[in-house]
């Protein structure tokens, strides 16, 4: 499997589907129902719970290791938090949006009826504000009964609207790339286990709700987020676990060269340590062995904030968190290398056979449920 070579226009053609469809944390219904018609057909079962999480099954041998891959569906986004009387939409950030996001941006409102397009609202330098003006968006609405009458109601997600777009044979740029890479990720490994024989039970994991408690402008966490996959670990009870999410791309201008660490085309990363996990040492020297025995290129660095990594862990698994690097995380145009993508893909196949092959020792010893795949 490690030998795997993924079909980069696959890649891309399934990045760009999985791009098209907002997903704001907690609202991923319409991603869950794509993505499992996607994978279906590369599955032995599915199953969907009440946090929003959709997991595909490979059953293996009885009494096999159970792999737990997880990514998570869901972005960064606002919900509508009032409608007021000129028919302006009071939006409330979900995730860790950016200061800098939002004043000037298009934007789609996901009603019940269907989109509504609009604008967040920003105040010209010509007029006398001074203060934080308010987070607002203008969808032509005149009065508050106009808004409601094109579906808009309180509580619906909000989406900057931008798309995707393959910029060179290498490197793509899109909204919520952050973490629909991870997806695309999830759904070519499961294409390629249906074409294989494995002893191990795989749980290939979308998960809901990763962003939700990640603050606005990024600050220490303080609320944790990633409850879909508590939900979904605790169920599984993984005795190892992969977590793919994105890496923060620092090769940018604007930093020193000693804070230009992780860079596009370089391999996928190694998130060692983050605000909520580490890794622990007998799994890193696993990820850097299955790396060097399959000749993968990867990086490796700490990160703030954290990942699904922090609450698998709370199961009992051992987890190694995977991280593509991406540039200009969170914001409405994120760029990212297709050879990291590739190099994430057979990072994951690599795990995966060596685990088949030759599991760790100290694996044997990690017990953490009976729950067998069905």
């Amino acid at each position: 499997m490690s030998n795997f070579a993924p079909d980069r226009d696959d890649i891309v053609k399934t990045l760009k589907a999985l791009t098209k469809i907002a997903a704001v944390t907690g609202f991923e219904d319409n991603l869950q129902d794509y993505l499992k018609s996607l994978v279906t057909p590369y599955a032995s079962s599915m199953q969907q719970d009440q946090m929003g999480n959709l997991i595909a099954s490979r059953k293996g041998i009885e009494g096999g290791l159970r792999i737990m891959l997880c990514a998570h569906m869901d972005e960064i986004g606002f919900v509508v938090r009032s409608i007021g009387p000129w028919g302006f939409l009071y939006l409330y950030p979900l995730g860790g949006i950016p200061e800098n996001i939002g004043p000037g941006h298009w934007v789609t409102v996901h009603t019940d009826r269907g989109p509504v397009s609009g604008t967040i609202g920003i105040h010209s330098a010509h007029l006398p504000v001074s203060g934080i003006p308010p987070l607002f968006a203008d969808i032509g609405a005149e009065r508050r009964h106009q808004a409601m009458a094109m579906g808009v109601k309180t509580g619906d997600p909000v989406t900057v609207q931008y798309g995707f777009k393959q910029l060179n044979e290498e490197r793509v740029i899109g909204r919520c790339m952050d973490n629909r890479i991870g997806c695309t990720i999830l759904v070519t490994v499961l294409k390629l286990l249906a074409q294989t024989v494995h002893r191990t039970n795989i749980f290939a994991v979308f998960s809901s709700t990763e962003e939700h408690g990640m603050h606005p402008g990024n600050p220490p966490a303080q609320v944790h987020g990633a409850r879909g996959a508590f939900v979904a670990a605790q169920s599984i009870k993984p005795h190892f676990a992969v977590v793919l999410d994105s890496m923060v791309a620092s090769d940018i201008p604007g930093l020193s060269e000693s804070e230009q660490l992780i860079r596009l085309g370089r391999g996928v990363t190694l998130r060692l340590l983050d605000d909520m996990a580490i890794m622990r040492p007998k799994v890193k020297k696993f990820a850097r062995d299955v790396a060097e025995k399959n000749n993968i290129k990867i990086q490796e660095s700490i990160s703030r904030s954290f990942t699904d990594t922090s609450m698998v862990q709370l199961s009992g698994a051992a987890v190694c968190t995977l991280g593509v690097p991406l540039r200009y995380i969170h914001s409405p145009g994120q760029v990212a290398a297709l050879s990291d993508i590739e190099s994430a893909i057979n990072m994951v196949t690599g795990i995966i056979q060596q685990l088949e092959a030759e599991p760790p020792d100290w694996l044997h010893n990690n017990t953490p449920g009976n729950l067998q795949s069905e």
